[in-house]
């Protein structure tokens, strides 16, 4: 038994719940050897801890960075030298369906981006498929355990992306998502990248969660625009500094600056 093996059962004794593993090392809690071994070798999947030598510095230096990360896939894409983030509103208009899926079709035609989304309906799956699509990688962070799709309908995607990409958690085992966790995985989704792009969202949501985690962590957001009658937090992102993207150059630019 060895000091990660003691932080990955934490993590899964207590659902990775930062507060309560935090505690339970600032206690020293004590544990059984047998029972950490056994229940670490029960993971059907990999995990990654901020003990290890490849845990990325972008998460270290975040708000609550996850002791551990639970993962199905390759886990050398967290080290990939251009790296976009991509959130959005889980109903899109046709508008910012067709655009989005343009906007990134171009860009990685060009580009070896790895794209990174929270899995989610509307412009996360978008955003995974069209990574996907083009021969290229993707990442999907989860608000839920690694072993869990949601939504359900999206298990073929969760599929290809274990397959072909990177699953992401810092939730173990197949846990149903939490309300609350939704607005801690987006802090991970805003870290993985330097640039954060949002092609359509409503004012009150999840992506504004997203976008309050980059502005926090110092990161580029980049906005699609729409129309000024619609309650639209791209087009107040963009009044209030955020680059306006109008076509794939505009991300471009952006990854290489």
């Amino acid at each position: 038994m060895n000091i990660k093996d003691i932080l990955i059962y934490f993590a899964i004794h207590y659902e990775g719940d930062y507060s309560k593993i935090l505690d339970a090392i600032k206690r020293r809690e004590k544990v059984n050897g047998d029972e950490v071994d056994q229940v670490v070798q029960s993971l059907s999947c990999q995990t990654l801890t901020i003990l290890d030598e490849n845990y990325p510095y972008y998460f270290k230096e975040i708000y609550r960075p996850p002791f551990v990360l639970f993962y199905h896939g390759d886990i050398s894409l967290l080290e990939s030298p251009l790296r976009l983030s991509v959130v959005g509103t889980r109903n899109p208009s046709i508008y910012g369906q067709e655009s989005t899926y343009t906007l990134l079709s171009n860009l990685l035609e060009k580009e070896n981006v790895l794209i990174t989304s929270g899995l989610a309906k509307g412009i996360d799956k978008i955003a995974h498929e069209v990574a996907l699509e083009s021969n290229r990688k993707t990442i999907a962070i989860l608000a839920n355990g690694i072993d869990y799709c949601y939504p359900e309908e999206n298990l073929d995607l969760y599929e290809e992306i274990k397959e072909k990409g990177l699953i992401l958690s810092e939730y173990p085992n197949a846990l149903k998502p939490k309300r609350e966790q939704f607005g801690q995985r987006n802090r991970l989704i805003s870290a993985l990248s330097p640039t954060l792009f949002v092609p359509e969202a409503r004012m009150k949501s999840g992506t504004s969660i997203t976008v309050h985690w980059a502005i926090e962590q110092n990161k580029n957001v980049l906005c699609m625009p729409t129309h000024i009658d619609e309650d639209s937090l791209p087009n107040a992102l963009i009044h209030d500094g955020a680059k306006m993207v109008l076509k794939a150059e505009d991300i471009f630019e952006e990854l290489h600056f």
